[in-house]
């Protein structure tokens, strides 16, 4: 594996039970994937702008077709909590930031609409800018994913990776 190492640390609060730190040649990112005190099922982890912040996107207790609402953990670079309850049937794939994109993506992932659909949405974020620091800078930025995806699709298309090409297809299909 090179240059990564593991190493599991403890959480700095009663609520953050385990926390998981990989370190690699590049940078350092810690990932909070645990269940809540509440009893909120963690469904996914990610980083965003190359460990700058990272998200946890929690099924809510009461999850249903009619209370589609996931809870949305980041946590900044210096270790500071935004949360929000993200109503899924109110997202606007054309003016959200990547935080509710994520839940969004996140439960099309769940219910099997696109498996890799958190893997595209933060592929394609990343596409957009010249670097993870702008990434980061922008996620509470409001943006229209279907053009981020889009465009990333057509960087695909551009090289010739018609497998990228189709798999952002895919899933601009199923946003449209």
């Amino acid at each position: 594996m090179g240059n990564r190492t593991t190493k599991n640390t403890a959480s700095k609060t009663a609520n953050q039970q385990v926390a998981s730190s990989i370190t690699n040649s590049n940078t350092d990112f810690t990932l909070h994937y645990f269940d809540s005190e509440e009893g909120e099922e963690a469904i996914v982890s990610t980083t965003l702008g190359m460990g700058r912040a990272s998200a946890t996107i929690y099924k809510t207790k009461d999850f249903s077709l009619e209370n589609p609402v996931y809870k949305v953990i980041m946590w900044d670079e210096a270790g500071n909590e935004t949360e929000r309850m993200v109503d899924l049937s109110k997202v606007n794939i054309k003016d959200c930031d990547t935080l509710d994109m994520l839940a969004y993506t996140t439960y099309l992932s769940e219910t099997g609409s696109d498996q890799n659909a958190v893997g595209k949405m933060t592929l394609a974020n990343s596409l957009q800018y010249q670097s993870e620091e702008e990434v980061y800078k922008h996620v509470l930025d409001k943006q229209n994913w279907l053009d981020i995806i889009g465009n990333a699709m057509q960087i695909q298309g551009d090289v010739g990776n018609w497998y990228g090409y189709l798999e952002f297809k895919k899933l601009i299909d199923i946003l449209s």
